[in-house]
């Protein structure tokens, strides 16, 4: 996957909090607690963040017209992410409903 010079922009600073709120780990002295809360809010950014990219992403979407009516369609790169409609609109609607469920549930494993 590449990432544009735009999305890793957004990345750098969530990064750059990562790193400061790691670097104090050492200090025998440090709250654990916040800690442990800063890395979950900081993990917790990162997810939001790539779901939010994981949509964003344009993948090659295959609509096919079925000779009994209606209209498959198909994301070439997601493997089982499928749906269909009764028109074309319907179709596209309904595979990017199907698209962001596929990939907020390979996000949750």
């Amino acid at each position: 996957m590449y990432f544009d010079v735009n999305t890793m922009s957004k990345m750098i600073p969530l990064l750059s909090q990562y790193n400061t709120i790691t670097s104090g780990l050492d200090n025998k002295f440090l709250d654990t607690s916040k800690i442990l809360s800063d890395v979950q809010e900081f993990f917790t950014k990162i997810i939001v963040q790539m779901k939010e990219l994981l949509l964003s992403i344009n993948k090659e979407i295959i609509l096919e017209k079925q000779e009994e009516g209606g209209y498959t369609v198909y994301i070439k790169n997601l493997p089982g992410c499928i749906s269909e409609g009764d028109t074309q609109e319907d179709a596209l609607k309904n595979i990017e409903e199907a698209k962001k469920l596929y990939l907020e549930t390979l996000l949750e494993t």
